[in-house]
């Protein structure tokens, strides 16, 4: 045999699988939608997303330098019609001109505006366009931007962000086009404070557009966001006011207001250059999926793809962060807490916990309620600081009895990484390595009577292998402590952080509509890639969820194909691929399933997997990480493979992870096709 047809006859033993009709790479951020080439901003922006992506509240993820940052989103309604009179106003008496939408925006489109100041110096919310925007608790950091530019004719040097509060007191901000500067800053007494670091003018492409930011936190009204421009600059001591002569102005387009505490805003996936973090909006708040998300593998920040969370979660902490806060008590004054240290988000708001040289538990605590028969995690973000030992532990109040399962503690190792000990009432534990020697620690615990359970974080110079120990420290060793969250749950999710009162992050789903998918009758196949977060409940795999679903196609509780797993009886994680179809002969409703090894997966924080799966008329078979699981086939001379062409595609019925890569052929591509899938 010559080595050119030992060569074929390798090459020939390796399948090549067909291109998948719908393609979500969400790690690579590339996108087949319908059998054609698409983007992220096709997919899931805009006022009409091929893909429908449904939460109503902001969400954190981590960014590509691994800082917990907040996902794309803008508060702003209408971000770019400002003649839109139902969300802009202009002003409460004379107003700004707006002319109608003719002038080259910074995408190259014709939708800037051109606001013209009236005559005459007044405040903003008589001289502005103005729209409401409800931002949530005060005391919250929140940024204001927009284009700007100079029109060729009657153009005004400056330009003119601001937030106001009920009462019409404005935190301001001039920025001079002509020198490209923050020209003045200022804030009523009463309406926030300014974040001068954060407040910047930066040159977009090379068309005269300028991205102007203005930063606050805000005070404890429901706030408004201005924008206009002004022909002089403001006063630094009191910057309320914009100068008109009633045709100078400036174009405006692309309003924006987020969060922009932790360590900001996540970019927009593929966006452009000079609108990475802008948010297009049409007459909604819009919060983007989590795309871009980023987990460490011990050495390096590795992009997962999409964090897609289906349970809605509440931190119960009402001070995430700042511990020194009366609601974190501080017993006999044991830990010394230092602010103003470098944290995860890549913020200085982390504390030093050090215990002092008395002898005593040196922890702090807080207590949130509990309900019976529910579990309940604790988490919080710690790094060695001299110590590196910490005891994470809910207990009843009054006792070690009451409210929760009694020695629900854990120690954790954080120079091996590792839980060192812990105690009989925990549910679960976990430790996940947040790089540059930050690791996020958490406890799982269930409730035994509804009440009150104190969270408590305590830190220790060894492993005492107990719930609790009076010990002297040396005063000067310690460890970082940072982001603490409660929440009713079996696992930990992502980052909530508050700051003075409870927060909550609604569920996420994401649909693919039937006209993105092909549908054919004879077989369909399908392959998905991620990690997932889960505890061992019991529950079987199944059309409501289970404790995981990765997807599922559904007309209704007897027609739909599925994937998800299963952790009944001594199953921790069998993978199981079904369909049933109701329109069969004889047997109405039957289900057949292919299922992979109980154990194929165990519970945890993340847990890489890769299913795939092929369903047809004579039955179905699903592979897990390059192996096929047995062919399940369907009862004699009975149709199993429903008609669904009409259906969406479903992920987050029961979905905690991420999702890096998801295809859906729509054909069968036999057995060899799904283990090199899932491979």
């Amino acid at each position: 045999m010559t080595m050119m047809q030992m060569l074929l006859m390798a090459t020939s033993s390796l399948t090549s699988l067909p291109d998948a009709y719908l393609d979500l790479n969400f790690s690579s951020n590339s996108y087949r939608l319908a059998d054609a080439t698409s983007s992220f901003a096709d997919a899931l922006t805009g006022s009409s997303p091929k893909l429908t992506y449904a939460t109503t509240s902001r969400s954190t993820m981590v960014n590509s330098s691994g800082n917990i940052v907040w996902a794309p989103h803008n508060e702003v309604k209408d971000s770019e019609d400002f003649a839109n009179t139902s969300l802009w106003l202009n002003s409460l008496l004379t107003g700004t001109l707006v002319a109608a939408a003719s002038y080259t925006d910074p995408t190259g489109g014709n939708n800037a505006y051109l606001a013209t100041p009236v005559t005459g110096t007044l405040n903003m919310h008589q001289n502005s366009i103005r729209t409401a925007v409800d931002g949530g608790s005060s005391g919250l950091e929140y940024s204001l931007s927009a284009y700007f530019k100079k029109p060729t004719t009657n153009a005004a040097r400056y330009a003119v962000l601001a937030f106001s509060n009920n009462s019409g007191y404005s935190a301001t901000a001039h920025f001079d086009l002509d020198t490209v500067s923050v020209s003045t800053t200022g804030v009523h007494p009463t309406a926030g404070a300014v974040n001068t670091a954060k407040t910047t003018i930066v040159a977009v492409g090379s068309g005269g557009w300028y991205l102007c930011t203005f930063t606050v936190r805000r005070d404890t009204s429901l706030f408004a966001a201005h924008v206009n421009g002004s022909t002089a600059p403001g006063s630094s001591s009191y910057n309320r006011q914009s100068t008109g002569d009633g045709t100078s102005g400036v174009l405006v387009w692309g309003a924006h207001v987020y969060r922009s505490d932790l360590g900001g805003m996540a970019p927009v996936p593929g966006a452009t250059t000079g609108l990475e973090t802008y948010v297009p909006t049409n007459g909604a708040v819009e919060y983007l999926p989590r795309v871009g998300h980023h987990v460490y593998n011990g050495s390096t920040w590795v992009n997962e793809g999409l964090l897609l969370e289906s349970e809605a979660r509440t931190n119960l902490l009402t001070y995430s962060e700042d511990f020194s806060q009366s609601s974190w008590a501080n017993p006999s004054a044991g830990l010394t807490l230092t602010g103003s240290q470098s944290s995860p988000s890549g913020s200085n708001t982390a504390y030093a916990a050090v215990p002092t040289t008395g002898t005593t538990g040196h922890r702090i605590g807080q207590s949130v309620s509990m309900t019976a028969s529910t579990t309940q995690t604790l988490s919080v973000f710690v790094k060695a600081n001299g110590y590196s030992f910490v005891r994470l532990r809910m207990q009843g109040e009054g006792s070690d009895t009451g409210g929760v399962a009694g020695n629900t503690w854990a120690i954790f190792n954080l120079t091996s990484p590792a839980v060192s000990s812990e105690g009989g009432g925990v549910t679960s534990t976990s430790i996940e390595d947040f790089g540059d020697g930050w690791y996020r620690c958490s406890l799982t615990g269930t409730g035994t009577t509804t009440g009150t359970v104190n969270q408590q974080i305590y830190v220790l110079d060894q492993d005492y292998n107990s719930a609790h120990n009076n010990w002297a420290g040396n005063g000067t060793s310690g460890v970082y402590l940072w982001g603490a969250q409660s929440e009713a749950g079996a696992t930990p999710s992502s980052y909530i952080p508050t700051d003075g009162s409870q927060q909550i992050r609604v569920a996420q789903t994401l649909d693919v509509p039937s006209a993105e998918l092909g549908w054919n009758s004879a077989g369909m196949s399908f392959a998905m890639e991620g990690r997932m977060t889960y505890a061992d409940s019991g529950t079987g795999a199944s059309i409501n969820g289970g404790d995981q679903q990765f997807y599922l196609m559904s007309a209704s509780g007897t027609n739909y194909i599925m994937h998800g797993l299963s952790t009944s009886g001594n199953r921790t994680g069998q993978p199981t691929a079904a369909q049933r179809s109701s329109t069969q002969d004889l047997v109405s409703g039957s289900l057949v399933s292919s299922i992979g090894g109980s154990q194929e997966y165990a519970p945890g924080v993340l847990v890489p997997y890769n299913v795939s799966a092929r369903h047809s008329t004579t039955g179905v078979q699903g592979a897990n990480d390059g192996t096929a699981n047995s062919f399940t086939a369907t009862l004699e001379n009975k149709v199993s493979l429903n008609d669904l062409s009409a259906e969406s595609l479903e992920f987050g019925v029961k979905y905690m992870g991420t999702i890096s890569h998801f295809r859906q052929w729509d054909e069968d591509i036999g057995e060899t096709g799904i283990e090199e899938a899932s491979s």
